[in-house]
């Protein structure tokens, strides 16, 4: 079972076709960059907005570290007013990526990156798009 909750809404789930374990290389999260952009992925919004925490497996993933990121701002929440661009900008995509290194298991014990706390933005849009494994 997949779930995902933001903020304090409706846990959102998934059944999964199998009970194994899911192998993950890369996450994405606020979208992919073009390179993975496949016919399933292409009709889904990128992620605009903040995202303040995120915790995997009841493990807090530290944005600070993270392993590339494309159009996005790490360590800040910039204002959500609509990014002003030149007219022939207009119609193309914005793709935003961070990637983070998934949580490494080594003999069954879980490794916990360190996440310095801090006070939380606004209110934020909905992430129902904005996580994707590849």
């Amino acid at each position: 079972l997949f779930t995902v909750q933001v903020d304090e809404d409706k846990v959102q789930a998934q059944r999964l076709p199998t009970d194994q374990p899911i192998s993950v290389k890369k996450l994405f999260v606020g979208g992919t960059t073009s390179q993975f952009q496949m016919a399933p992925l292409r009709n889904i919004p990128p992620f605009e907005g903040c995202i303040w925490n995120l915790v995997i497996n009841a493990t807090p993933m530290d944005f600070a570290q993270p392993v590339s990121f494309e159009n996005a701002d790490i360590g800040r929440c910039p204002s959500l007013e609509p990014e002003v661009r030149p007219p022939e900008d207009e119609d193309k995509p914005i793709h935003t990526a961070v990637l983070i290194p998934p949580e490494p298991d080594i003999n069954g014990e879980k490794e916990r990156p360190g996440v310095t706390p801090a006070s939380p933005p606004p209110a934020t849009p909905s992430l129902s798009s904005a996580l994707v494994s590849v």
